[in-house]
């Protein structure tokens, strides 16, 4: 019995560790990459739009990327302060809506929080 106990948590302590290092991961190379590949992306769709709709010249296209790039960390760090308090909004208001629905519009409610929210946010970096 006692080397079964042990067996148990062994395997629950290796699968939390696993558990642990997939985050870890995620939260120090994925989500990192991910959203350098996102900052690099709507930079380039921005500065693009721009070149169309101004005529920017090579030069300028080059001073206003430049320029995006040394505030970027800047909005970036803006960002990852306000993020927690603006999830901690939507998911309070979420549960608030709920609260007042009919059960028969809680799924159809739930589709549509989903697809909102999947949508890319162009001005969040």
């Amino acid at each position: 019995m006692k080397h079964t106990v042990r067996a148990a948590i062994g395997a629950l302590a290796l699968i939390g560790m696993g558990f642990s290092l997939g985050v870890m991961a995620d939260r120090l190379w994925f989500s990192t990459h991910t959203v350098a590949v996102a900052h690099d992306e709507v930079r380039g769709r921005l500065i693009g739009d721009l070149r169309e709709t101004i005529h920017l010249s090579d030069d300028q296209v080059a001073s206003v990327h430049e320029i995006f790039s040394r505030y970027q960390v800047i909005v970036t760090s803006a960002w990852d302060d306000l993020q927690p308090l603006l999830d901690g909004a939507l998911d309070s208001a979420f549960a608030e809506i709920n609260a007042v629905l009919d059960p028969d519009q809680v799924e159809p409610f739930h589709r549509w929080f989903a697809r909102t929210h999947s949508l890319p946010r162009s001005l969040s970096p």
